[in-house]
């Protein structure tokens, strides 16, 4: 690889994913503590809120994280056929790892909504109607 193209893609490694990715950390963990702090707040709304922040903070560095390390591995490690080979399948499994962020932003964002949450808990409560019905049946005797 030209000896620019490794720079670019280190460069690209820490102005396009660490440096955002530590931002969007910084900044969660900033609206936490004032979420915390605010006495307007209520605790179970506090929970919520961080635990959102937490898994939008974890989806980001659990989707995006490994493909660029593997990506920045490359650039720096890749230099015979052995090298590309044995960094193959983990490059693979990396981008496997981003492509299921389309699946988890999502579901992120449809569990938080308060209709997506009501929807839920009459599910959960038709179910726990239908097993209770289930342990109470009486059994016809012969």
């Amino acid at each position: 690889m030209p000896e620019e193209h490794v720079k670019l893609n280190t460069v690209r490694f820490f102005i396009g994913f660490l440096l955002p990715a530590l931002l969007t950390a910084f900044c969660c963990l900033r609206i936490h503590r004032a979420v915390k702090f605010n006495k307007a707040t209520e605790r179970r709304e506090q929970r919520c809120i961080s635990m959102l922040l937490g898994a939008v903070t974890l989806t980001l560095w659990l989707s995006f994280g490994p493909i660029h390390v593997m990506l920045l591995l490359r650039t720096l490690l890749e230099k015979d056929c052995q090298t590309a080979s044995q960094l193959f399948t983990p490059f693979k499994i990396s981008l496997a790892l981003s492509s299921l962020n389309c699946l988890a932003d999502p579901l992120l964002y449809c569990f938080v909504t308060k209709t997506a949450k009501s929807l839920l808990q009459r599910k959960r409560k038709i179910t726990d109607n239908l097993q209770a019905k289930d342990q109470y049946q009486i059994s016809p005797m012969i």
